[in-house]
């Protein structure tokens, strides 16, 4: 772990150094390296604003438990806006 540290130490100082097209291949290799993470968190965050659009009152009573009608008036049921006949 004191190594890692030493050597962010010395690539901070080194960066300036650096011609545009290493930075850029640096900064490519490191989200090339992390990929799998970045896409499984931004998939779970899409989903989750998703199922938030699509069905907010049960999401809210999934999350916060039995809600009053004032709290559910912010965020209505799909089926609250239909209109039947």
């Amino acid at each position: 772990m004191q190594s890692e540290q030493v050597v962010r130490e010395q690539l901070k100082k080194e960066w300036s150094t650096f011609s545009p097209s290493d930075k850029t291949l640096a900064a490519a290799t490191m989200i090339g390296a992390h990929i799998e993470l970045i896409l499984i968190v931004t998939g779970a965050l899409t989903a989750i604003a998703l199922l938030q659009f699509v069905a907010p009152a049960p999401i809210l009573r999934m999350i916060f438990g039995a809600t009053d009608e004032v709290g559910l008036a912010v965020a209505p049921s799909p089926r609250a806006g239909r209109r039947t006949g």
